[in-house]
């Protein structure tokens, strides 16, 4: 091997899941464990003097829990000393998805959960997802290491709004004049947005600069295991002005209104006349993923792609990037969130590499943009 190993932080309580998880570590050439401990406290400790590339984090652990960990492991990464990425590995549930969306919003790059509870004894069951995950993470060197703590206040922290292309945003009309224009919002019938890793963060932002009247339905698949899109959706709906769903099979898409795509389904299409309805489907993952932005992105492909404007978020991977391309051949118009501005720039860089993208935005200029889409 000519490349070093993987340097891995285990942060967990429990002993037996220290020994197991470290046992996935070292069974991967490209892996070397840097050390174990059991609570954030020690984690700290550690990081003062060993160094590591992932810290895999449980979340509930006594003296202090995942959450304190990042708070202030974070705040001293402006010294560039801490660049470990911190993937969460515990024992998540529906109940407890808030914590691990304020985990993520505190800097965590993703999450998986332990299969069967705190102590699981089949985790080995997803060896291969934790270690590819590992090296995913580990892959994306460009990863924004957040290290203001007011950036995670829930405020918007995003610069000024200009553009990143030759364009300038217009200083058009507001949002009332557009909306009322049936002209020019007859040009377009949806908004697609795909995201994943960083996407929660980023959606957090997005989601809530919509305006109320909104003209289209705004559909979004963003990579997140079943049982937490419902409270991922439901805590877009307390901080967003229009209305946000979890998508259900054969529902109505309403404009002026956001679905997610649930939990290992993907979201699909379906048109009659000029009513949009969900489907929702159960068959393998397309591009790696369930829900995929491909396989959304493919299924508004085949009905009218002219019609939909599609953004591409920050996440890793290429899921989304193959069929937003088909998109804009056929006419549609397509914006990608800029590097700068992203967690994890894989999913826009692949699609902007595909010279398709006709706009790479900062996040706060991805409303505007759409805006001044809609306006022509």
């Amino acid at each position: 091997m000519t490349n070093q190993p993987i340097r891995v932080l285990i942060a967990d309580d429990s002993v037996f899941m220290r020994k197991l998880i470290r046992d996935i570590f070292e069974s991967a050439d490209d892996f070397t464990v840097a050390g174990t401990v059991k609570n954030g406290r020690e984690a700290l400790d550690f990081l003062q003097t060993g160094q590591a590339d992932i810290i895999t984090l449980d979340l509930e652990m006594p003296v202090m829990d995942g959450i304190t960990f990042l708070q202030q492991y974070y705040s001293a990464a402006h010294t560039g000393k801490n660049t470990a990425r911190v993937l969460i590995l515990s024992s998540l549930a529906e109940k407890t998805a808030p914590i691990t969306f304020k985990a993520m919003e505190l800097g965590a790059v993703d999450f998986i959960q332990k299969p069967s509870g705190s102590i699981s004894l089949d985790i080995k069951s997803i060896a291969d997802n934790i270690l590819q995950k590992a090296r995913d993470i580990h892959a994306e060197r460009h990863l924004t290491i957040k290290s203001n703590p007011a950036e995670h206040s829930g405020q918007s922290t995003t610069k000024p709004c200009q553009s990143t292309t030759a364009h300038t945003l217009s200083a058009g009309p507001g949002s009332e004049a557009i909306f009322s224009n049936k002209a020019a919002i007859s040009r377009y019938e949806l908004l697609l947005i795909g995201a994943s890793t960083g996407g929660p963060q980023a959606l957090r932002n997005l989601i809530p600069s919509i305006d109320p009247g909104f003209p289209y339905p705004v559909l979004i698949v963003q990579h997140m295991p079943e049982g937490f899109t419902k409270s991922f959706a439901d805590h877009l709906n307390q901080i967003s002005r229009i209305p946000v769903h979890e998508a259900e099979d054969g529902q109505e898409l309403k404009t002026g209104e956001v679905y997610i795509a649930p939990g290992n389904k993907h979201f699909l299409l379906r048109k009659t006349g000029s009513i949009y309805c969900a489907r929702l489907d159960e068959g393998p993952k397309v591009s790696g993923h369930k829900p995929s932005v491909d396989a959304m992105l493919c299924s508004a492909n085949a009905i009218n792609p002219a019609k939909y404007i599609a953004v591409i978020m920050t996440g890793m991977g290429a899921d989304g990037a193959r069929e937003i391309t088909r998109l804009a051949q056929a006419g549609g118009k397509t914006i990608a969130q800029d590097k700068d501005s992203c967690v994890v720039f894989g999913m826009p860089r692949v699609a902007v590499s595909l010279g398709k993208i006709h706009y790479v935005e900062p996040l706060g200029c991805i409303y505007p943009r759409i805006l001044d889409i809609i306006t022509g």
